[in-house]
């Protein structure tokens, strides 16, 4: 992304210094977030260890007749545990985020008095966004789709082992769909149906929390734009 360009030398070189300011200020932000946001993964978010755990506790459960249904499940364990999580990334997120709107503001002040027209401030809050840029990358990189695909290939591996007896007496292709139609049979029967249900809760509270970030950062850069009439910008 190019940063906005004004015909002024001055003017420029008075825009590069907000917008190092702005960067610096974001990149302090970046770290407290990282640091906090990864405290409260690893005390809420779901990992392989405890994924697997669950599983084995519900084969348990079900062998002894004592089995849990899915619902039962996702309302006494998936959801509060990723509600848990959304909680504290929310505590974290606005907490942490308090001095990026400010910092902003301080970057529009620094250059309305050069932004002219309604095209250079467009242009600067896309330079603002490409600058914020570095928060959103902290939560799009949660794991928790590489958690999602690692439990797949397990599922794709049992599936496999049930059908080993028939690998010798059909084709290739005929072998690949009997085992994507064993996957989806063991999706609905536990312990991978309650698995299932616990990906599902953490994939939406990730959701939420991508979300949320993005919000924050819109707004923030939204500023670069808001009320530029009410402030004779235009």
């Amino acid at each position: 992304m190019k940063t906005v360009k004004f015909e002024d030398v001055s003017e420029s070189d008075r825009y590069r210094e907000a917008r190092n300011r702005l960067a610096n200020r974001t990149a302090a932000i970046e770290l407290r977030v990282v640091e906090r946001l990864r405290a409260v993964q690893e005390q809420h978010d779901l990992d392989w260890r405890l994924l697997l755990a669950s599983q084995r506790k519900i084969s348990r459960r079900t062998a002894s007749g004592k089995g849990v249904s899915p619902s039962e499940f996702w309302e006494t364990e998936a959801a509060p545990r990723a509600a848990a999580l959304t909680t504290a990334a929310t505590l974290v997120i606005d907490s942490d985020l308090q001095d990026l709107e400010p910092a902003v503001t301080r970057f529009k002040n620094s250059i309305t008095s050069a932004a002219g027209s309604n095209y250079l401030l467009e242009a600067a809050k896309a330079d603002v966004l490409s600058v914020l840029q570095p928060l959103l990358d902290v939560v799009d990189d949660s794991g928790i789709d590489a958690l999602g695909e690692r439990w797949q290939r397990r599922l794709r591996r049992q599936a496999t082992q049930r059908l080993l007896g028939n690998w010798t007496t059909t084709s290739r292709q005929q072998f690949r769909q009997m085992v994507a139609r064993e996957e989806l049979l063991m999706l609905d029967q536990a312990p991978w149906i309650h698995g299932d249900r616990y990906l599902t809760a953490f994939e939406l509270a990730h959701c939420d929390i991508r979300a949320l970030m993005r919000d924050r950062v819109e707004t923030a850069a939204n500023i670069v734009i808001d009320d530029a009439d009410t402030r004779g910008v235009l």
